[in-house]
């Protein structure tokens, strides 16, 4: 008990009461101090992440339409060096064009010939299919000259919307130091 009849019981607690406020006051702030630290270690990954792995691109017109809708982002993986048959790219035609984005048909040493009658694309003989193609597939009056045999380190590309795309018809191969990344997913545009 209280020998002391001036101190009530409501003073002897206080004392009890500014710690536990005290002490609730440095765990609020250090949990703030936590989630700002945590959030500037997110950022700063997420960063670093699209700086030096992935890219994002906004796809303007419809050379690849179907498969990529103008508007559509695009995620793209910068450090991969390994490209196949089918995979879609994007690159600079020459150091001062803005990118292209297109799929790969054909590797170096493949000879890619088109038949414009028919729209047949053939890749060392064998008929080039793809189910994400619209339109006629035809060679270019200014454009390159087939039978056409891929050169060392470059790739063979063609939109998939062969009617309206500037793709390795009208300016050759792709040299692969040109490439800016591989795409791996779209996000497409919401529509209206």
């Amino acid at each position: 008990m209280n020998s002391n009849p001036l101190i009530s019981a409501a003073d002897e607690k206080q004392p009890l009461h500014v710690l536990d406020n005290y002490i609730k006051k440095e765990r609020r702030r250090r949990n703030l101090f936590s989630v700002i630290r945590d959030l500037v270690i997110v950022v700063i990954v997420i960063v670093l992440l699209f700086s030096i792995v992935l890219g994002l691109a906004v796809v303007q017109g419809d050379s690849m339409n179907p498969s990529i809708k103008h508007h559509s982002v695009a995620v793209f993986n910068r450090l991969s060096n390994h490209y196949e048959s089918g995979d879609i790219v994007i690159f600079r035609a020459t150091a001062s064009a803005d990118p292209l984005i297109k799929r790969v048909v054909a590797m170096e040493g493949d000879v890619v010939d088109i038949d414009s009658l028919s729209g047949t694309v053939t890749v060392n003989q064998v008929p080039y299919h793809n189910d994400e193609v619209i339109g006629k597939t035809e060679t270019r009056e200014h454009g390159i000259s087939f039978p056409y045999t891929v050169p060392e380190d470059c790739l063979f590309v063609l939109g998939d919307n062969r009617e309206v795309a500037a793709d390795s018809r009208d300016f050759g191969a792709v040299n692969k130091a040109n490439i800016i990344g591989k795409i791996y997913f779209v996000l497409k545009p919401i529509s209206n």
